[in-house]
C-alpha cells in the first residue's frame, strides 16, 4: 500500500514533534481553526491555486497535526 500525502504529512509531523520533545524544545500542535481555513481557501481560489484536482492545496490546508 502506498501512503497518501496526508499519511506522509502526519508521519512527518509526528517525527518532528517527537524529536523536538526529546531535545527539550517546547512545541505544541494547534487545533484546527475552521474560519481561518475558509479564509485561506477563499484566498487560494482568488489567486488561482488548484483546489479540486489531485494537486489541490486543500490537502495541505486541511491537514491537522496530532494534538
Amino acid at each position: 500500500m502506498i501512503p497518501g500525502q496526508a499519511d506522509i504529512a502526519r508521519y512527518t509531523c509526528t517525527v518532528i514533534l517527537s524529536f523536538l520533545r526529546r531535545c527539550g524544545i517546547p512545541c505544541e500542535s494547534t487545533k484546527f481553526h475552521q474560519s481561518f481555513y475558509n479564509d485561506c481557501c477563499e484566498e487560494a481560489i482568488r489567486r488561482g491555486y488548484p483546489m479540486d484536482d489531485k494537486c489541490s492545496v486543500r490537502t495541505f490546508l486541511a491537514y491537522r497535526a496530532p494534538v
